[in-house]
């Protein structure tokens, strides 16, 4: 073999082995549409006590066949504010493959009956090395009744890992007028590069 040609491999060669090395880690991608139970994802709240019983307020997060964005399932949120406060959120670890930055994207859709802005509650999310436990954990990133249908909300955001090989994800919503309410999300999507 000539030494030019010999130059032209062994540069392809350092070429394919620099951009294979320099390569993000592989990114995780995963849809959840509850059809076939929760997957992954945890119901958890932060709710006040009810002065009248003594109790936290009643709150659930279920799947439900009432309504879906897709399939026949999606997660019925429940959630009196009569206390005009609170917050509901399902939750999960996703790993991820560096300690260095890593950037989230989650979106879901959620169902609004109506249009309206008497009694909007925030819509939030959480991306972050901590298990969310606060509603001051939560991003907000929209409100209920902006329109009619299912509605996409979406969350961008960084996370600088650490040791960790997993980070926390979450999204639901927070009181923010003195009632009760009953709603559906559905089709949840989170990315991470």
């Amino acid at each position: 073999m000539s030494r030019p040609r010999t130059l032209i491999l062994a540069s392809i060669v350092w070429v394919v082995f620099f951009l294979v090395s320099s390569a993000p880690a592989a990114a995780f991608a995963q849809t959840e549409s509850f059809e076939s139970g929760f997957g992954a994802w945890v119901p958890d709240a932060q709710v006040p006590i009810d002065p009248n019983t003594g109790q936290p307020v009643a709150w659930h997060i279920v799947r439900s066949t009432v309504r879906a964005f897709q399939g026949i399932w999606s997660l019925e949120y429940y959630l009196d504010g009569r206390q005009d406060d609170g917050t509901i959120w399902v939750e999960r670890t996703v790993p991820v493959g560096t300690t260095t930055v890593t950037t989230v994207h989650i979106d879901f859709y959620m169902y609004s009956a109506v249009k309206s802005n008497i009694s909007a509650w925030a819509v939030v999310a959480y991306a972050g090395v901590a298990n969310p436990e606060t509603e001051s954990q939560f991003a907000v990133i929209g409100y209920t009744n902006y329109d009619v249908g299912w509605l996409i909300y979406r969350y961008d955001t960084t996370v600088t890992p650490g040791p960790t090989t997993s980070i926390w994800v979450a999204f639901g919503y927070s009181v923010r007028w003195e009632t009760i309410r009953t709603d559906y999300f559905d089709y949840v999507t989170v990315t991470t590069s």
